[in-house]
């Protein structure tokens, strides 16, 4: 059930993002609303201030209205956001000159406090991509799974590859790099 939510969260973005590239600019709002909180709380815990962090948050959705129409879908869309939310608030603490005087004063726990913040999110991130591999690798053809599994996964050489699947060294690297560029194609959707 969780994970039905999940793909109707992320279809229900890309459906919106497709609206408002095709020139539907309405549809920016609906996608505003539904991600809003996400860039705050990122912002909040990175900027630790309330101020400076719905400050940020506005910031981060003018510029994503100005440059949502070059967003290509190669990327889940909240990486996508997490990114720009992380370097909007470097760039706002240089641009603030704030940050050395924050770092300076944090305590060795408060670091290590959002050190493991920071970190979890990065988690949440691979875990997200990790899951489009693994859905874009299910899509392939059989053939195309085993070779990905054999070169990639057990790291098998392409001789033994090609022992394995009675088939020439050739042959193999040539399956390999047509499965690769199938993943490629399915994990780029």
């Amino acid at each position: 059930m969780e994970e039905q939510i999940k793909n109707y969260n992320t279809k229900h973005t890309h459906n919106l993002i497709k609206q408002f590239q095709q020139g539907k600019k309405e549809t920016f709002n609906k996608l505003a609303i539904t991600h809003r909180n996400y860039v705050y709380r990122i912002a909040l815990k990175y900027l630790r201030s309330r101020e400076d962090a719905e400050d940020l948050t506005q910031e981060i959705f003018i510029k994503l209205y100005n440059n949502l129409k070059d967003f290509k879908f190669k990327s889940n869309f909240k990486t996508y956001l997490y990114r720009i939310t992380i370097n909007a608030a470097c760039n706002y603490y240089k641009k603030t000159k704030r940050d050395q005087a924050w770092i300076n004063s944090l305590t060795d726990d408060e670091s290590r406090i959002i050190n493991d913040i920071l970190n979890i999110d990065e988690s949440i991130i691979e875990k997200e991509i990790i899951e489009d591999l693994e859905k874009a690798i299910l899509k392939l053809r059989e053939n195309h799974k085993t070779i990905i599994n054999l070169k990639d996964f057990q790291n098998l050489t392409y001789k033994e590859i090609s022992k394995k699947l009675k088939i020439t060294e050739n042959a193999a690297k040539i399956r390999h790099h047509y499965a690769l560029k199938k993943l490629k194609n399915y994990f780029l959707k």
